[in-house]
C-alpha cells in the first residue's frame, strides 16, 4: 500500500512531472547534445554534467509517476467532526510522563518535517491522535515493546501554508525512504523491525566513536613510542549503552574503537584489549541502567537522572581504573614493553580525565535526547 496523498498532493505532483516532461526535459537533452558536440567525452565535464542533470530528471519523473501509482487518495478537507483530529489539524498534546506540552500539526506523509512538528498521520503519534477529540488520553506505540500516554488539550485547523515548489530537485526524496519502511513494517514482525533499528543505531555509534577517536581526539606521546589520547569516544560507547542497552550499545561503541585502533600503527597491538575494556563498559552501564533502574520505563524524571548517572559513573569508573591497568599488564606480560611502566601514570591521568568529561556529556545527552526520540518512535523500552 502507498503513501496517502490529498487531492491537493496529488494535483501539485502532477503538475511537477508535467513540468518537468515539457519544460525541463527538452531543455536538458539539449544541453546533453550541445555538451557531446564539443567533441572528447574523456574530459568533457560539461557533458557529463548535463547527462547527470538529465538522468536525474527521468528518475524524478519515474519516482514521481509511481508514488501516484500507488497512492492512497484522502479527502482534502478536514473532517466532519471539527472536534476530531484529522488531516491539516493543529493539535495541543500533554506528554504525561514527561510533564511536557507541545503542538504538533498533522498532514499527510508527502509535506511531514519532523523540526517544524509537521508530522505525518502515519507516524506514531499522527495514528494515535487521529479521529480523537480534546479530553482523550491516547497511546503512542513508539516501538515493539514501548508505549505512551498522550492526552488532547487542544484542536484547531491549521494555518500553516504548505508549498510544494515545482523546481524543487530535493522535493519529498524522503518518500523513497518512508516507502521502503511501510514495505517493511507490512511483512516484517515488528519484534524484528526493533532489532534491525538496534542494530542500524549499534552501526551509528561505532562509526561515531570510530571518528571521534580518529579525527577529534589530542595525541600525547609516552616514552616507548607510545602515545595516549583525549577524546570523548568513551562518551558515545555510554550512551549506546543507555539508549541501546548492554550488547547492541556496547558492542557499537567497542566495535568503533577496536577498528581506530586497528587502522592505527601505534595502537594496533592493543585493539584486543580495547574491544574487551570498552564492551565491559557498555555491559556496566547497561545492566545498571535497565536492569537495576529501568530508565526506559521510569516515568519519575529524577529517579531517571539518578540512574543515568549512578550507571555512567560506575561505567566510566571502571574505565579510569581498568583500562590502563590492563593496558599495563597486557604490554608488559604479553608483549614484553618495559615502557609499560613509565608510561602507566600519564594514561592514568588522560584516562580519569577522559571519564570525567564524558560522564558529565552522557549524563546531559540522554536527558536531552529522551523525548525526541520517544516523539519520533525511536526510543526502546528495554525492561
Amino acid at each position: 500500500m502507498g503513501q496517502r496523498l490529498t487531492k491537493g498532493d496529488v494535483a501539485k505532483i502532477e503538475a511537477e512531472i508535467e513540468y518537468r516532461k515539457v519544460e525541463l526535459r527538452p531543455k536538458l537533452a539539449k544541453a546533453v547534445a550541445e555538451a557531446a558536440a564539443q567533441g572528447d567525452r574523456s574530459e568533457n565535464f560539461e557533458y557529463y554534467a548535463a547527462k547527470r542533470d538529465n538522468n536525474k530528471n527521468s528518475s524524478r519523473i519515474r519516482y514521481l509517476e509511481r508514488v501516484l501509482r500507488f497512492a492512497e487518495v484522502i479527502d482534502d478537507e478536514a473532517p466532519s467532526a471539527p472536534d476530531k483530529v484529522g488531516v491539516d489539524m493543529d493539535v495541543t498534546v500533554f506528554f504525561v510522563e514527561d510533564q511536557e506540552e507541545d503542538t504538533y500539526t498533522l498532514v499527510t506523509p508527502i509535506r511531514a518535517n519532523v523540526l517544524k512538528n509537521v508530522i505525518s498521520i502515519e507516524s506514531p503519534i499522527g495514528k494515535a491522535l487521529l479521529g480523537h477529540k480534546v479530553g482523550d488520553t491516547v497511546r503512542v506505540q513508539a516501538n515493539a515493546g514501548y508505549s505512551y500516554p498522550l492526552q488532547i488539550r487542544a484542536i484547531a485547523p491549521s494555518k500553516r501554508i504548505f508549498i510544494m515548489p515545482l523546481l524543487d530537485i530535493l522535493m519529498i526524496i524522503h518518500l523513497e525512504e518512508v516507502l521502503l519502511m511501510n514495505t517493511v513494517n507490512t511483512a516484517t514482525p515488528a519484534k524484528t523491525n526493533d532489532t534491525v533499528r538496534k542494530l542500524v543505531f549499534a552501526g551509528v555509534f561505532a562509526a561515531i566513536t570510530y571518528v571521534v577517536f580518529t579525527f577529534l581526539s589530542i595525541r600525547i606521546p609516552t616514552p616507548g613510542s607510545g602515545q595516549v589520547s583525549v577524546h570523548l569516544g568513551n562518551a558515545f560507547v555510554v550512551l549506546g549503552a543507555l539508549l541501546l542497552g548492554s550488547w547492541y550499545g556496547g558492542i557499537g561503541g567497542a566495535l568503533g574503537l577496536t577498528i581506530a585502533d586497528l587502522i592505527d600503527p601505534v595502537y594496533i597491538v592493543e585493539a584486543p584489549i580495547t574491544f574487551i575494556i570498552k564492551l565491559l563498559i557498555g555491559v556496566i552501564v547497561g545492566v545498571i541502567a535497565h536492569r537495576l533502574g529501568h530508565i526506559s520505563t521510569e516515568t519519575d524524571t529524577k529517579k531517571i537522572l539518578r540512574w543515568v548517572i549512578i550507571a555512567t559513573v560506575a561505567g566510566l569508573a571502571f574505565n579510569a581504573v581498568f583500562d590502563p591497568l590492563l593496558r599495563y599488564f597486557y604490554k608488559i606480560l604479553i608483549l614484553g614493553k618495559p615502557a609499560a611502566e613509565v608510561s602507566f601514570a600519564i594514561n592514568f591521568v588522560v584516562t580519569l580525565i577522559n571519564s570525567v568529561v564524558s560522564a558529565v556529556i552522557d549524563v546531559i545527552l540522554y536527558m536531552a535526547l529522551r523525548i525526541p526520540l520517544k516523539k519520533v518512535g525511536l526510543f526502546f523500552n528495554l525492561g
